[in-house]
């Protein structure tokens, strides 16, 4: 769950991954309490190596190397502590904690003091093709997806396009028919306050695509699901209170973010992202479009049944907005970097720091502590840090990012698995990338 800032979800919906780790930031509760990987052991019958089934041993890839793993991102700032890789160090510790939590692959990368220290990639993308995961891998976000949606947005905010106060009906030229009447804004939308309700029933049958992205546009399903003529309206789409009145975690909310945003970029929102925030920062490996990559290189998602990995298979959601990205670590921590440092990295600007400074600002602490504009923060972190990040979770996808707001120490987690029922293995990772990373 969410920690001290979510409130419990219905059985309906946290029948799916979206509604429940998938965007809740419980990775922030222990940050003071860093366990000491090397002592735990492996419970149960399950070999060391994680795949019983498969015959496959935990590769043996140089993803660990610090930067240089021969991509085009060799301009990246770094620092002479990259000569000691301490994740590739750790790399039995990482591997037995991939075998423990039954998930495939993990790449993860730790920033600091705005600059992208150190990255690896631990066990496999591909357990079928034995293609190791590397830093250089492109993984599904799920929700961690919506941080790039809101830098996107908020870009349009500081051009002028828009007040956060502003009512979004002026944008559409049409009022989303909610019940309870009350116009929408665009800070209650990037704020999980605008009354819209993620209503899987329709979501789960009509929204998601196997092996090829989305047939169904922005608009249509911004008009088909928030408008009564449209085909997958419902009371059932909307909360029974007015907008601005509570807090409630939304996937569809930031879907129609991302529409907002291609109506006032004019242009396709995917292409948007793309040409002010994935080419200024050389994020080569990085796109919301399925079809912008070689599927034999993207980290398959995996369920673990029966003693084995299952594949999921490659799937798109035409919601993609709010978790529909795939990256690589490595590019995933050039974004962070550069919030981190304010909205800028190796002299390229994505955002004005003031802009960030807004995002990262606790926004509704009377509705919901910690809550910003899309991301969040914890009020559960050691006294006197101030984190800030998202996680995500979908079908054999698991991933979490955050950054301490004093000195830019910040991860990157990207897993090919299902989230566990419990986060304490998840932390167990994250408590030894902050670890690794305070040495630096």
């Amino acid at each position: 769950m969410k920690a001290a800032i979510v409130p419990s979800e219905s059985a309906e919906e946290t029948q799916m991954k979206r509604t429940t780790a998938a965007c809740y930031p419980s990775f922030f509760l222990a940050l003071a309490a860093v366990i000491p990987l090397l002592l735990i052991g492996c419970s149960g019958s399950t070999p060391a190596n994680g795949y019983p089934d498969t015959g496959l041993a935990q590769p043996t890839a140089d993803a660990g190397s610090p930067l240089d793993s021969g991509d085009s991102q060799g301009d990246l700032n770094t620092t002479d502590s990259l000569a000691s890789n301490a994740l590739e160090e750790k790399r039995p510790v990482f591997e037995k904690l991939l075998s423990q939590i039954n998930i495939p692959g993990l790449s993860v990368c730790i920033i600091k003091n705005a600059k992208v220290q150190q990255c690896a990639g631990f066990g496999w993308a591909n357990v079928e093709s034995e293609l190791a995961a590397t830093a250089d891998t492109p993984f599904l976000l799920a929700s961690v997806s919506k941080t790039v949606t809101a830098a996107a947005v908020m870009k349009l905010w500081e051009d002028g396009k828009f007040k956060l106060d502003d009512e979004i009906s002026t944008t559409l030229n049409w009022s989303v028919d909610n019940p309870n009447t009350k116009p929408i804004t665009y800070h209650q939308l990037l704020t999980h306050t605008a009354g819209i309700k993620d209503n899987w029933d329709i979501m789960e049958a009509s929204f998601y695509f196997d092996e090829i992205d989305p047939t169904i546009s922005l608009a249509e399903l911004s008009t088909g699901y928030f408008r009564k003529s449209g085909k997958w309206y419902s009371a059932k789409n909307f909360l029974n209170t007015a907008p601005g009145a509570a807090y409630k975690y939304s996937n569809m909310g930031t879907a129609l973010v991302g529409y907002l945003g291609e109506l006032h970029a004019g242009k396709d929102f995917a292409k948007y992202c793309n040409e002010t925030i994935f080419n200024s920062l050389k994020m080569t490996n990085s796109s919301w479009r399925l079809q912008d990559f070689n599927l034999n290189e993207l980290a398959m998602p995996y369920e673990w049944a029966n003693g084995k990995f299952a594949a999921y298979g490659h799937y798109t959601f035409a919601d993609y907005p709010d978790g529909g990205l795939r990256t690589s670590a490595k590019d995933l921590a050039r974004f962070l970097a550069a919030i981190s440092a304010g909205g800028i990295l190796d002299g390229q600007r994505i955002l004005k720091e003031t802009t960030v400074e807004e995002m990262l600002r606790e926004q509704i602490g009377q509705i919901e502590a910690g809550q910003g504009l899309i991301w969040y923060k914890t009020e559960g972190a050691p006294a006197g840090e101030e984190w800030w990040g998202h996680e995500g979770a979908e079908n054999g996808v698991a991933t979490r990012m955050a950054f301490r707001k004093k000195d830019g120490l910040g991860y990157v987690m990207l897993m090919n698995g299902d989230e566990p029922d419990q986060s304490a293995p998840l932390d167990q990772i994250r408590n030894k990338l902050v670890e690794l990373a305070e040495k630096i």
